[in-house]
């Protein structure tokens, strides 16, 4: 491989003995400089520049996919679900750009249980810190979910729309709750812009 040495230096004169043989070092009259063993680097300029390649592949190559948990969640709010007793989440900041999907993770079995009745959930918007707040799409069923289907065991229920950091307080009942508590989580999902796709 042949760097050319555009400024004029003199090319790599006292090469580590490391890097091998130096007798198999050429330089041309237009101090192109070649190595039969590997690379030579001209001068400290591109040397410099060869550095700052190397670590931007290191840092792109280190930055790979996100986990779902991290690309799609806005928020995880643990809680136990039992039947008779609304749960009563606390949002702590809307996006502003869309609506936020809210879901459940929860094992199969029990969102099987949580679906299995005409009526399966009540949602209503307690309150919030910033006016036109609002819940929306509620059916669990519908197939409804943004980005909620890309993490694993989790069920869209509704959607809350709002301005940019509004808070919002939301009471949910599931008419067929598990008769024992029933831990949970109920995940607030990122809006396309959040995600930046």
């Amino acid at each position: 491989m042949i760097l050319h040495n555009t400024d004029h230096t003199p090319s790599c004169c006292n090469l580590p003995r490391e890097w091998g043989d130096t007798n198999h070092l050429s330089a041309s009259a237009n101090n192109d400089a070649t190595w039969n063993g590997g690379l030579v680097i001209p001068n400290m300029k591109t040397a410099w520049q060869l550095s700052a390649v190397s670590v931007l592949m290191c840092a792109f190559s280190s930055c790979g996919p996100q986990p779902p948990d991290v690309q799609f969640v806005c928020q995880k709010i643990p809680v136990e679900i039992q039947r008779g007793k609304p749960l009563t989440i606390e949002i702590h900041s809307l996006s502003g750009n869309g609506v936020n999907c809210v879901g459940i993770r929860c094992s199969p079995e029990v969102w099987s249980l949580l679906t299995n009745a005409p009526k399966s959930l009540e949602v209503r918007l307690k309150s919030s810190n910033k006016p036109h707040t609002e819940i929306g799409g509620v059916d669990p069923g519908s197939g409804a979910s943004g980005f909620l289907e890309y993490i694993p065991n989790t069920h869209y229920l509704f959607y809350v729309n709002g301005e940019h950091r509004a808070e919002a307080s939301v009471e949910i009942t599931f008419a067929n709750a598990p008769e024992v508590a029933t831990s949970a989580e109920i995940i607030v999902g990122k809006t396309p812009i959040d995600t930046k796709l």
